[in-house]
């Protein structure tokens, strides 16, 4: 057979364009997008739905972002990760000497965050792991994880399984943008504004100065000198602390002693009278 001088070029042409197709199908992701009832047709999303994908090992890479067609499929292209190489093998160190050969590890993978973005719909985030096979001139392995954005990305590795390729998913739900508007309820209002913590102390604060005189005035008169002094002791301690008179504000903790007359006898502390007068009760 006689080649003419273009065949060659056309071959290594040829030759070139498989080897890019190649490449470029090395690490493919597809997917497809159902609908249920909360999308019937997937043509009435829009036009401007695709899915993105951010990567997580370099923030300042760009994204890469495939359109979704209106028959709900997809297919995105991501750049294939470095080349595997053969981890090095570094003796383990031990107290006679060298040790049993240890691996490096396993070979490091390119993550992404995959995201749909459909408007007003939610939908399933994955994680993906792009790694390098160990055997020369085979795609590259791809895994795809759900992942919850409650959570850390790196939670998917062991809170999720790997999902099968290609990817089938659906709208989860809708986007509450509004809120609907309810009608007028007195007994709702009125308890939305009891339970507010301000109305609340007003409340505690009203009780106690309209309750506490009369409460003052069925005591024992005995049992209501000893609460005035308490109440004198106390208010003389806040105004020393707020003076910075430490030594006075200590001073003032003192028992309080009870007037010449009262039961107990003179100089009795407060105390010394509540037990006199619980005495004369029980007698």
């Amino acid at each position: 057979m006689i080649f003419t001088s273009s065949q060659p070029l056309l071959v290594v042409v040829a030759l070139a364009f498989a080897a890019l197709a190649t490449t470029a199908d090395a690490a493919t992701l597809r997917g497809t997008v159902q609908t249920n009832h909360i999308v019937r047709e997937f043509s009435l999303v829009g036009p401007d739905a695709k899915v993105v994908a951010y990567s997580l090992n370099d923030t300042s890479a760009p994204r890469y972002e495939a359109r979704i067609k209106r028959d709900g499929s997809w297919q995105l292209d991501l750049p294939d990760p470095a080349p595997y190489v053969e981890p090095a093998v570094v003796p383990a160190e031990k107290e006679e000497g060298a040790g049993e050969p240890v691996a490096s590890g396993p070979p490091k993978s390119d993550v992404y965050l995959l995201k749909y973005k459909l408007r007003g719909l939610r939908m399933d985030q994955y994680r993906l792991d792009v790694r390098p096979s160990k055997k020369p001139g085979q795609p590259p392995l791809l895994f795809a994880r759900k992942y919850d954005p409650t959570y850390p990305i790196s939670s998917a590795l062991y809170l999720s399984d790997v999902a099968q390729l290609p990817l089938l998913d659906y709208p989860l739900g809708t986007h509450s943008y509004f809120q609907s508007v309810q009608d007028f309820n007195a007994l709702n209002y009125l308890w939305m504004t009891i339970k507010s913590p301000m109305i609340l102390m007003a409340l505690g604060a009203f009780v106690l100065v309209s309750l506490l005189p009369k409460m003052m005035a069925t005591l024992d008169p005995e049992d209501a000198a000893e609460m005035k002094e308490s109440q004198k002791a106390m208010a003389d301690r806040m105004a020393a602390l707020q003076s910075g008179d430490w030594k006075a504000a200590l001073d003032s903790g003192a028992p309080v002693a009870v007037p010449a007359g009262k039961s107990g006898g003179p100089g009795a502390t407060g105390a010394q009278a509540g037990g006199g007068s619980k005495a004369r009760k029980r007698n």
